[in-house]
């Protein structure tokens, strides 16, 4: 069912997918039964502070400074077993956070047309996106590099 969602959604009139993407999602939103409860996902998924820890970066002063003390480590190529890490950490994430994620990652969306079905701005669009990547980017790390759980991300 969800293959032929896609494929339905992924050719055609740009103008019905938004409309039945919209639909899908207000129809999400009205299930959750609370007015106003992914706004509210909004604004706390997209809060101040940093998503990674600065203790990753080089400090100012030295060579390369803001550049990587430790490069992330390079992701396992037969992501089978990793392909279930990645789906619970989407489900893990906030509503927010996990609609901007799928929306760009697994849809294909561009950020105008996430902006234009979830009704955000830009600058909202990115900050879930990125704190929601790296939400994921943390839980694959820590099974590719265990020894690195102590490095704080987001």
């Amino acid at each position: 069912m969800r293959d032929a969602w896609h494929g339905a959604l992924g050719v055609g009139d740009p103008d019905l997918r938004s409309a039945v993407l919209r639909l899908v999602f207000e129809k999400a939103w009205a299930a959750t039964g609370v007015p106003g409860s992914f706004q509210r996902s909004v604004e706390k998924a997209s809060g101040p502070g940093p998503t990674v820890s600065a203790a990753r970066f080089r400090p100012h002063g030295e060579q390369c400074a803001g550049s990587w003390v430790v490069f992330p480590p390079t992701w396992p190529s037969g992501l089978d077993p990793v392909a279930a890490l990645v789906a619970a950490a989407l489900e893990a994430l906030p509503d927010a956070q996990r609609a901007v994620v799928s929306l760009r990652d697994e849809q294909g969306c561009t950020a105008d047309e996430v902006c234009e079905y979830l009704a955000l701005g830009a600058v909202q669009q990115r900050a879930l996106l990125h704190r929601g990547r790296a939400r994921v980017r943390q839980v694959v790390e820590e099974y590719v590099v265990p020894t690195r759980r102590s490095l704080d991300v987001g």
